[in-house]
């Protein structure tokens, strides 16, 4: 593998309008739509014990997966019993929870097993992947969390290479226990912040909750690389959990921050396509895309982008790809394309009779 990548043709990118897309977060929604996540970067939450980190990067789980698209755990710390019940807390159903890849990593992953999760990257074009958490997964690797060089190899060979697949890649980590002595930011190297390319947070409790009590706290932005959530030590969003019927179920509330008006959030927007999204622009196109270019059109997004909701679409068997040599074209699937050839034909056959009653 080189080290150094292709050449990136500046020139071609500013000249075309739709190489350059907003980059604004998208994922884990305030109330007002606003995302918090980057996608195809890295992200991270950070609090101290107890305080709930978990919860919120389920809530985004569960966000993606009622979208029908997949979402990755990779889990350190916990079981599958316990991560299902706080799913299901927050609402997850069972026809949704097909869309959670989950597991349990109990020791170092060898170098295959890192070709293996790239490789399925590619192929099964998750939207979010969280690992739970930084200092376990460090630790099953052999890693010493306050070395620098060994923090920022783990990132190089395993986090970013996933967040260049195109998912938001969110990472959960610890603070100190000290509160004077944490300085806002996660126990350990400081080259954990440094490798953040997306947005970190910390979760600050200003009333705690639990099992049989709701509560509330902040989202404190430790750091924002491109810029659209907002600057250093403000606030990106208010917390408010209501717990009911004895922790069974859980509604997670992100408010925008209270009397902060002139924060620089983005408008809401769709957080991705879903593959229906993607089958329904196909089929307002006619039921075919005959190339690429075709697709980014009618989708608005760019190579990078249309690549990537195009897959989990035809991963869904929403949409159907057709490779004849070098070209390639896209189709509803042989039943979608017959209803859409029938509604068709009915709208013409309509349109040449005279309306009932004349």
């Amino acid at each position: 593998m080189n080290a150094i990548g292709p050449r990136v043709d500046i020139a071609a990118l500013l000249a075309d309008p739709d190489a350059i897309r907003d980059g604004a977060p998208t994922l884990l929604r305030r109330s007002d739509g606003a995302g918090l996540l980057y996608g195809s970067a890295v992200n991270l939450f950070c609090g101290a014990p107890g305080s709930g980190k978990t919860w919120f990067a389920l809530q985004a789980v569960v966000e993606v997966a009622e979208a029908g698209c997949p979402v990755w755990l990779l889990d350190y710390e916990s079981t599958g019993l316990l991560t299902t019940e706080r799913l299901r807390a927050l609402g997850l159903r069972p026809d949704d929870a097909q869309n959670v890849h989950y597991h349990v990593v109990a020791g170092p992953m060898t170098v295959e097993d890192r070709h293996k999760l790239d490789r399925a990257a590619g192929e099964e074009a998750p939207v979010l992947i969280v690992i739970d958490s930084v200092a376990e997964a460090l630790a099953a690797e052999g890693c010493d969390e306050n070395v620098a060089s060994e923090v920022g190899r783990w990132f190089a060979d395993f986090v970013r290479p996933l967040a260049r697949r195109g998912p938001a890649v969110l990472l959960l980590d610890h603070v100190v226990k000290n509160r004077e002595g944490r300085g806002g930011w996660a126990r350990g190297s400081g080259h954990k912040l440094a490798a953040i390319d997306g947005a970190a947070y910390g979760l600050e409790v200003v009333e705690p909750w639990h099992r049989g009590s709701s509560g509330s706290g902040a989202l404190v932005i430790l750091k924002d690389r491109a810029g659209h959530v907002g600057g250093h030590g403000a606030a990106a969003a208010d917390v408010h959990v209501h717990v009911g019927d004895a922790g069974a179920q859980v509604r997670i509330i992100l408010d925008p921050p209270a009397g902060d008006p002139a924060a620089p959030m983005q408008a809401a927007r769709p957080a991705f396509l879903t593959p229906d999204d993607v089958a329904e622009r196909l089929a307002h196109s006619g039921g075919m895309w005959d190339s690429l270019g075709a697709a980014m059109d009618a989708l608005a997004l760019s190579k990078a982008g249309a690549r990537t909701a195009i897959s989990r679409a035809i991963a869904a068997r929403r949409i159907v790809e057709v490779r004849q040599g070098n070209r390639v074209s896209y189709r509803l699937p042989e039943s979608d394309q017959l209803d859409l050839d029938c509604q068709a034909l009915l709208a013409e056959t309509s349109g040449d009779e005279a309306p009932m009653g004349e």
